[in-house]
């Protein structure tokens, strides 16, 4: 009992519990079923939530590839101004989680989240000398889609004229579907010249090699062309371009689509991704990586489909699937006996989380 309300106290608030905390579930084992619905209503679950999903958006970063100098924001500590700009996606993922908003906002919401510093970056309609993060909404005409709408994610994940919005395709899909291009095996025709660009471009249209990824992956970087920017030492890149998003024609030549499904804009995907059976699956294995510490594995999908079927029932929010996880025999066990489904290793603390124990332990940050 000791050790696993330490655990749950850890993940779900990111601080140490309460010596009383500990008592009550030694006392009475059933007290841990009354704690974690506490420690989920604690102020604390939201921030904990965003570290969690952190490990997954992976927006945060040290350096962005446009020039921050011209929207003037010297003035901003850097560190503020980077933190900023990484937490717009993870803000909403908190906004949801903290509110038992359904998950599909994440895809499919009409607001953002902004604080002071966004608001001089972005279009917003964030209001005048406030501060702290609060919902927003933008001003340039793009289509509501949630996180797939925000300007941060897209300039942690930028695209080159080339990759024609490849990469922001396949981070979609990583991040909401857990289907990742990149580790996904291919048979290449190494007769391919990859120095010509022409013969590169036909491959992609007729190479099965080739069409075996870009059959379903370029009608989803045709979304994306509203976020494209023509003006790279401007503020061009901190709007998005309704007029910009046919450039889908000459970079790709293939319209927007969702598996065969024709669609029109960004909302469009949005919404379709909503309906996947496979986005609450991969939220429901991204909280058991983040939650167990470890990959989904063959032996995992009874408790996967269980999980799966929590969130849905729970109304499809965040608390209703970490409830399932941390309840789970999987997360509750003691020890590491080789069995099937009951490897517990010692989980290492995140920097985050080493931040909020010596803040609650000592006041420093």
């Amino acid at each position: 009992p000791h050790r696993l309300v330490h655990r749950l106290s850890l993940d779900l608030r990111g601080v140490r519990p309460s010596p009383d905390d500990v008592a009550r579930v030694e006392v009475d084992a059933a007290a841990y079923d009354t704690l974690v619905d506490e420690y989920m209503n604690d102020p604390r679950f939201r921030d904990r939530a965003m570290d969690l999903f952190a490990e997954i958006y992976l927006t945060k970063t040290e350096n962005y590839f446009v020039n921050l100098a011209a929207y003037g924001v010297d003035d901003v500590p850097a560190a503020l101004l980077l933190d900023s700009i990484g937490r717009e996606a993870l803000e909403v993922f908190g906004e949801v989680a903290d509110n038992d908003l359904p998950v599909t906002e994440l895809v499919t919401g009409d607001w953002t989240m902004a604080n002071e510093v966004t608001a001089r970056l972005w279009p917003l309609d964030y209001p005048d000398g406030a501060s702290g993060w609060q919902r927003a909404h933008y001003t340039d005409g793009r289509p509501a889609a949630g996180i797939l709408a925000g300007t941060g994610i897209w300039w942690r994940f930028m695209s080159t004229d080339s990759n024609a919005n490849r990469k922001r395709a396949n981070q979609t899909s990583r991040i909401f579907l857990c289907h990742d291009y990149l580790v996904r095996p291919i048979e290449f025709d190494r007769n391919v010249n990859l120095l010509d660009q022409e013969a590169v471009n036909d491959a992609l249209r007729t190479n099965p090699g080739c069409l075996n990824c870009h059959v379903s992956l370029d009608p989803m970087a045709a979304h994306f062309f509203g976020f494209t920017s023509l003006q790279p030492d401007s503020t061009d890149a901190g709007s998005y371009h309704p007029a910009r998003e046919r450039g889908w024609e000459d970079a790709l030549g293939t319209p927007p689509g969702y598996y065969g499904t024709p669609t029109n804009n960004l909302s469009d995907l949005g919404h379709q991704i909503a309906a996947d059976h496979r986005f609450p699956q991969c939220l429901t294995e991204h909280a058991m990586r983040v939650l167990l510490r470890r990959d989904a594995e063959l032996l995992d999908m009874t408790r996967l489909t269980e999980h799966r079927d929590a969130l849905i029932e729970g109304g499809l929010t965040v608390r209703a699937l970490f409830r399932s996880v941390v309840t789970s025999p999987e997360y509750k066990a003691a020890t590491d006996d080789g069995l099937p489904g009951t490897q517990v290793p010692l989980k290492q603390a995140t920097p985050g989380l080493l931040v909020s124990q010596t803040e609650a332990l000592t006041g420093f940050r």
